[in-house]
């Protein structure tokens, strides 16, 4: 039977490696699938100058190791090196955005990326909450009719520190934006101690996902330390008839390296377990 949810692995997994080399380790460790970071082995910076040039080199790599692109890690669409949080004022610098935009979507596109993972925006003090979401949404709105012309899928994801770091609020940018996606993460609720189960909601609303383990306090945790379950998060998948990629997304920082984890056995067991799930609800 064909299941209608793939697993991939994200770029950064294993340390910021040549493209090749990136590619070479993810084939080897059996996936077919790969989330590509700009802050791997390409940059945003190359991407504008020549994306007909960065996107033969996915397409090359992704040919050489059959291994397919899933979604773009953006975050902040840059200008010159710097990072707006929103739609700039000044009118050339705000038309430089969306032009910058539109060449990244290009390069997706003729890559072979699926979708764009954007930043979902964070409030912005001095504006606060209210003016910082509205500001976030006039982005986000340009942002996807951007990619929505090119053929590729808009999503940002909701993370702890965000406008949507709520499952309410990110329900609330949804119903204001309809064609917005999200790459849904639990962790990032998991570690504010928000329940799994009023998480669920978003599930309609997401496109893409990320799986590694959690807890409450702690963001990345070792895989017999988590507290996330799994199998409900797969029932709850399979009852929405949710379809889609699910990456590996487990890098070590310092407190990873000096806790003795293996970003390998995280990538490894996480992947097995949803294995096992995708067949208990999927065949």
């Amino acid at each position: 039977m064909e299941y209608m949810i793939t697993l991939g692995c994200h770029s950064d997994n294993f340390g910021l490696l040549s493209g090749e080399e990136t590619f070479s380790f993810i084939s080897r460790l059996g996936f077919s699938f790969i989330d590509v970071s700009t802050r791997s082995f390409t940059s945003q910076e190359k991407i504008i100058l020549d994306y007909k040039k960065e996107a033969a080199n996915i397409k090359m790599l992704s040919e050489k190791y059959l291994l397919y692109p899933e979604e773009l890690f953006l975050g902040e669409v840059e200008i010159s090196g710097d990072k707006p949080h929103f739609l700039p004022e000044e009118e050339g610098k705000k038309n430089e955005l969306l032009k910058n935009f539109n060449k990244i979507c290009l390069f997706a596109k003729m890559a072979g990326f699926k979708s764009i993972m954007a930043s979902p925006c964070n409030e912005v003090k001095e504006l606060g909450f209210s003016s910082s979401f509205d500001k976030a949404v006039q982005r986000h709105e340009a942002l996807i009719k951007i990619a929505d012309e090119n053929g590729i899928s808009y999503h940002v994801e909701p993370t702890r520190t965000s406008l949507i770091n709520t499952p309410e609020k990110a329900l609330e940018m949804a119903k204001i934006l309809p064609k917005l996606r999200y790459t849904l993460d639990f962790l990032h609720f998991q570690i504010n101690g928000i329940l799994q189960k009023d998480v669920m909601v978003l599930i309609p609303h997401t496109g893409h996902m990320h799986a590694r383990q959690a807890k409450k306090g702690t963001g990345k945790c070792s895989y017999d330390e988590g507290e996330l379950d799994f199998n409900a998060i797969m029932a709850e998948l399979h009852k929405n008839n949710w379809q889609g990629n699910i990456c590996m997304e487990f890098w070590n920082g310092p407190a990873e390296n000096d806790a003795g984890i293996n970003p390998v056995d995280q990538n490894i067991l996480m992947r097995f377990e949803l294995k096992k799930l995708i067949k208990k609800y999927y065949c």
